[in-house]
């Protein structure tokens, strides 16, 4: 579908000052996220069911945000020679041969070791490109409600993701699920690529975002963004936590479809109280609420328990999320945007890796399941209250 007649029947989601590369990035992301949604729920349950445990599941994380933080300068100068949607599409590509990677780790062992240099090639093309492109098309006036929409679609893609994702697995396999999902990735690279982008290339120094992320001005920028370690105890984690509660694949991929369903209809509100409203205190108000929600989560014991904690965590995630990366993008415009998206990678992926590292340590000292997990989702909980330090720029700085 075009994207004019896309915003024709959703007048009030991608209004007419909407610019097109915009509308064409948010539909092509959007259908990226019907995958990717799908695919972030199954991978941890992908290798549980390999018989993997929770600690060689993190230690795959490990080395994916490890080595993600050494080759994502080298995605950033790609993008910044060749343009955002070229970096965008080398991404989409990467992904494609990580899943091909991930399904022959059951036939080769070995591949368990190759996969993550692959994902992680994948973030370092695909993140920085896409945040770039994001901060460089969004209205200064409006990001909270362009965060929100593109928030909204991808949750309504979302509630099916999962669902007819675990159908395919039940009845297919997991050798057709990835297939399907390669196939979404590569298709979603044709609403960007049907208009030509205007880039100027522009030079970018490999160690510049390890000398700006440990500079004194960013400190508190740097710990805010460190918050999103949690987020890797949600995707690496609390899925496969999900499938030993509901113990039927198709079951957990139902209960995470409908969880998102019930996040939907608030996005949108969130997205206008962000813009019109102070971004910070909506913010922290979400931040509140999603450490709350991992707290609610170290008591999880039954099925319906698992529905409620993942509604609530994740229209929690939505509350705080909209809002952080409004002003994240609106701080990128008192910055080189490429510069400062980099920052944020940057930053994010130390998050993780410590997230996995710290979760490693944790499994050491608590070897039993369910006090492992609980443990874990504790340290996700705190690692939240993190976003809490993010501010917004009041001047432009060099």
């Amino acid at each position: 579908m075009h994207p004019a007649s896309f915003s024709f029947h959703f007048p009030k989601l991608f209004p007419s000052r909407t610019r097109r590369e915009l509308k064409e990035l948010m539909i092509a992301t959007t259908i990226v996220d019907f995958g990717a949604a799908t695919i972030m729920l199954f991978e941890p349950i992908f290798l549980w069911s390999l018989g993997y445990g929770l600690e060689s599941i993190l230690l795959f994380w490990v080395m994916v945000y490890g080595l993600y933080l050494v080759l994502m300068p080298c995605g950033a100068k790609f993008a910044a020679q060749y343009g955002n949607e070229p970096g965008i599409f080398v991404g989409t590509i990467f992904l494609v041969v990580y899943l091909a990677s991930l399904y022959l780790i059951q036939f080769v062992p070995h591949m368990i070791f190759i996969a993550p240099f692959i994902y992680a090639l994948q973030k370092a093309f695909y993140w920085p490109a896409f945040n770039a492109d994001f901060a460089e098309n969004v209205g200064r006036k409006a990001e909270g409600r362009l965060v929100s929409e593109l928030q909204i679609f991808i949750s309504i893609v979302s509630v099916l993701g999962p669902v007819i994702g675990s159908g395919i697995v039940k009845i297919f396999g997991f050798g057709w699920f990835f297939a399907v999902m390669g196939l979404i990735m590569i298709l979603s690279n044709w609403v960007t690529l049907r208009t030509r982008e205007k880039n100027t290339p522009r030079s970018y120094a490999y160690f510049y975002a390890f000398k700006r992320i440990f500079s004194h001005e960013r400190r508190r920028e740097l710990f805010a963004y460190l918050g999103f370690g949690e987020e890797l105890i949600m995707l690496g984690v609390w899925p496969v936590f999900l499938f030993v509660v509901v113990k039927d694949i198709f079951s957990t991929g139902a209960l995470a479809s409908i969880a998102m369903f019930v996040t939907v209809v608030l996005l949108y509100i969130v997205g206008q109280m962000t813009d019109a409203r102070n971004k910070v205190s909506v913010m922290r108000f979400g931040v509140i609420v999603q450490a709350f929600s991992w707290i609610a989560r170290m008591f999880v014991v039954t099925s319906f328990h698992a529905f409620l904690a993942d509604s609530f965590g994740r229209f929690a995630k939505s509350v705080a999320y909209v809002p952080l990366m409004a002003i994240t993008y609106d701080n990128a415009k008192n910055h080189t945007i490429m510069h400062t998206m980099m920052f944020f990678e940057t930053a994010l992926a130390l998050g993780k890796f410590a997230a996995a590292l710290l979760g490693l340590l944790i499994l050491g000292l608590f070897p039993h399941t369910t006090s492992g997990f609980q443990i874990i989702f504790g340290l996700a909980g705190a690692m939240t209250l993190l976003y809490a330090l993010l501010r917004r720029e009041q001047s432009v700085q060099s």
